[in-house]
């Protein structure tokens, strides 16, 4: 968190790092709906997988890159552009960089 005072804010989130996660994504509406100058209540979450190294996106216009999602019973196929069974023996997936974009 010092980090984003001396250096600003990140291209990516690490969300598994967050205490309350629901609060951030809840700023993340606010600062859309002040933003556009609508609602917050009309607002959620449209979700875009992006394939791509954390370290090499800028920072959307709009939403957040969040990281460290894990998917427990599935896996996600870049290839396919989807959730598919996951391997077995493997007890968790780790989630691409997703695109939280307030819609």
């Amino acid at each position: 968190m010092f980090e984003w005072i001396d250096e600003g804010l990140p291209n990516c989130y690490w969300m598994s790092g967050l205490f309350f996660p629901q609060g951030f994504l809840t700023a993340v509406l606010q600062t859309h709906a002040r933003r556009y100058k609508i609602p917050i209540d009309t607002l959620s979450f449209k979700f875009k997988v992006i394939d791509s190294d954390k370290d090499k996106l800028i920072a959307p216009k709009d939403g957040v890159y969040i990281y460290g999602l894990y998917l427990d019973g599935a896996q996600w196929d870049s290839q396919k552009d989807t959730l598919v069974d996951q391997d077995i023996n493997v007890l968790e997936c780790p989630m691409p960089v997703v695109h939280f974009l307030p819609v």
